[in-house]
């Protein structure tokens, strides 16, 4: 009971985004995807959404071609946070999170609808700007705002889905893309956390594209690694985050180390960037930072 690409390809125009890719996001599990820019992951993640479909292979969900699927029906097996929108329209935050229960609107009473949106802007650190009008946001809360319409879509009848299953006794999904861009570290830790729990505790599958290493490492079960249309990697996490991979698909030199409190494994780059001659090209400041004029540090 999983959702499934079988060696799925994409191509516009002769132009191959996807070629021959076969992954899956397994109940109660949080998959990453890993990739440069370019790399297809946002492809992948809209064929997995059913938002598009594969010029090659199939995507499957439960056993049933996703095109097999109804869209109500598909609406309550899987929710998907975007990686922008564009909503011009002065709704309060209320109303967009309220958006993520149009599938159940036929059958779920006003009072759970009400409870699991005030819930999911509890968890979005959304509450005091509940009636707050939309556009006024910052990039980072209006992220915040689909995280919590994508969680009521996610919850469908009964809040905490009993093994991760809906109504209909098949898995749920949540789709992430690019979740923590806009986000302060803060608020990155609490999504994830939050994406963390909705697998661990209700058997809720998860796919997140993420671009921070270490946030792979320490939030993600599985890690799959995405180059130029192609999957490089599908593994447990410190299985495919090792160095030399990373080094060859980021074009930049890798390496892992060890938390000296915690032990935790974290990824860091030396900050050179290949010239994908298998030279080096461009470096930044050994700080990382611009120099400061002789003005500034005489202050």
């Amino acid at each position: 009971m999983s959702l499934v690409l079988e060696q799925v390809g994409f191509s516009v125009r002769q132009h191959v985004l996807l070629a021959d890719i076969s992954l899956e996001v397994r109940p109660g599990e949080v998959l990453v995807v890993l990739g440069p820019n370019g790399a297809g992951k946002s492809t992948l993640l809209r064929l997995m959404a059913g938002e598009m479909a594969p010029t090659q292979g199939q995507v499957i969900l439960d056993q049933r071609p996703l095109s097999a699927w109804r869209a109500g029906e598909l609406a309550q097996r899987r929710s998907v946070m975007p990686q922008a929108s564009m909503l011009a329209f002065p709704f309060s935050v209320r109303d967009i999170v309220a958006l993520g229960r149009a599938p159940y609107r036929r059958i779920s009473p006003r009072r759970l609808d009400q409870e699991m949106i005030d819930r999911a802007l509890a968890l979005a650190d959304l509450t005091a700007m509940a009636n707050r009008a939309y556009p006024a946001l910052s990039g980072g809360e209006k992220q915040r705002v689909h995280l919590a319409r994508a969680l009521v879509q996610l919850w469908g009848m009964d809040m905490a889905p009993v093994a991760g299953k809906s109504e209909a006794g098949g898995h749920r999904f949540l789709l992430l893309d690019e979740p923590t861009a806009g986000l302060d570290i803060a608020h990155q830790h609490a999504l994830l956390g939050v994406a963390r729990q909705q697998a661990m505790d209700y058997g809720v599958g998860v796919l997140a594209i993420l671009h921070d290493f270490n946030q792979a490492a320490l939030y993600a079960d599985r890690v799959a690694i995405l180059k130029a249309g192609r999957l490089v990697i599908c593994a447990p996490t410190l299985q495919a985050m090792v160095p030399d991979i990373l080094s060859d698909v980021f074009q930049s030199p890798i390496r892992l180390i060890r938390d000296a409190v915690t032990q935790q494994p974290v990824f860091i780059s030396d900050g050179h960037i290949r010239d994908g001659q298998g030279g080096v090209g461009i470096s930044p400041p050994s700080s990382g930072l611009p120099p400061v004029p002789v003005h500034q540090a005489a202050q």
